[in-house]
């Protein structure tokens, strides 16, 4: 039998996600622990697929535990990875077992940021990259808000126009010589 990861020695029960995907939960911390191998056939059976996100979950009221956990079944060391470059919340891998631990709520938050049947794209690198990547795009995108202020929203248009515009060049020249 399993034991909670988070809350030291607690024996896992066994218990049903969204229905009917099998997983062991802590009945002291609400959290899941789920097998990649029994979610990919229960996202076969349930047809579950990618969905848009949803902002219905408040982010705030789901917890992460922060430190580095034991998996519950070997006790090796899990690794983290990030859900969402929305979301703060990390959900803890075990590659040795093939099992995730899901803090209390994080099943709910990753069906409302990335979708149910995106779980197992989480702990692959491509999914990390493009978390990197999205990541850094947001920190620019906030510093040019910060530095054009509320014109933001209005060159962010024009770049838009500009874009792939057949006089582009000379538009910016134009607009060059008139900025002085």
């Amino acid at each position: 039998m399993a034991t909670c990861p988070k809350c030291s020695g607690t024996e896992m029960r066994h218990t049903l996600v969204s229905g009917s995907l099998p997983a062991n939960s802590c009945y002291r911390c609400k959290g899941v622990l789920v097998s990649l191998v029994a979610y990919r056939d229960w996202r076969e059976r349930s047809g579950i697929a990618e969905r848009p996100n949803d902002s219905s979950v408040s982010k705030a009221e789901v917890l992460d535990t922060k430190d580095a956990i034991l998996c519950g079944k070997c006790q090796n060391v899990m690794t983290k990875f990030k859900v969402s470059v929305d979301a703060e919340n990390r959900i803890d891998y075990c590659s040795s077992c093939d099992e995730v631990w899901l803090d209390g709520g994080e099943w709910e938050l990753i069906e409302a940021l990335v979708g149910a049947g995106e779980l197992s794209n989480i702990t692959t690198q491509p999914w990390q990259y493009r978390l990197m990547t999205d990541s850094v795009e947001k920190m620019e995108s906030d510093r040019l808000k910060q530095d054009f202020g509320e014109n933001f929203d209005k060159i962010i248009e024009l770049a838009k126009i500009l874009d792939g515009h057949p006089a582009r060049l000379e538009i910016l020249a134009y607009l060059s010589s008139k900025s002085r």
